[in-house]
């Protein structure tokens, strides 16, 4: 509700009621969802649904994960107490599953995303790689160059896994820590191989966390 849920423009919608709806299903993305709006009411609606996806980023930083209640901008409006949570929602059509936790694509491991032993990961460019060989070892690659390594490999079996609340932590396959950057509680933050070479851990509001320092090979 409201047009900075879809877009990142921000006018404002006035005066409208929504009331009596029902959500139901156990896939669902965001619910009632509401940004940008004024002179609104929506109250006595019901969320029976289980809410699923995870959110990329939106017009200034990540979006809020998937709820049945959310606001950002509500302005002079009546919204039903106390489900309604404020959250971060502008141009949400970007929220995707993560299907197995595998990455997809290139350049982007996003939270929830792990990469397994015996797998990599590319720079959208094709020119470097973020490989966990079958022995767990974690190095940044260029070609057969290695540009960055984890010193103590994970063992076969081990996970790289970018977790829910922005820490990036390599794991033995028993689930041992074995090396984790990003301290803290950091949700909506990414790890990107990116083009120059460098691997970096953002924020939300795509801050460095951590890097490799590993900028700008040719």
């Amino acid at each position: 509700m409201g047009p900075q849920i879809w877009t990142c423009n921000a006018s404002v919608n006035f005066g409208a009621t929504v009331t009596g709806n029902t959500l139901r299903g156990n896939r669902m993305g965001y619910g009632f969802a509401v940004n940008g709006v004024r002179d609104w009411t929506v109250t006595g609606n019901t969320d029976a649904s289980v809410h699923v996806g995870t959110p990329t980023s939106g017009c200034r930083r990540t979006n809020s994960a998937p709820a049945g209640f959310q606001y950002q901008a509500a302005e002079s409006s009546t919204l039903q107490r106390p489900e309604f949570v404020l959250s971060e929602l502008s141009s949400v059509l970007g929220l995707f599953e993560l299907g197995d936790g595998t990455p997809f694509g290139c350049g982007i491991i996003y939270p929830g995303q792990r990469l397994q032993a015996d797998n990599s990961f590319p720079s959208c460019d094709g020119r470097f790689a973020l490989v966990l060989t079958g022995v767990g070892e974690l190095r940044l690659m260029q070609g057969s160059r290695e540009l960055w390594s984890v010193l103590r490999p994970a063992g076969p079996g081990g996970t790289l896994t970018l977790r829910t609340d922005g820490n990036l932590v390599l794991a033995s396959g028993s689930g041992s820590e074995i090396w984790a950057e990003g301290a803290g509680s950091h949700p909506g933050a990414r790890l990107q191989v990116q083009d120059d070479g460098n691997l970096v851990l953002l924020d939300a509001e795509l801050h460095p966390l951590w890097a490799s320092n590993t900028t700008a090979h040719p």
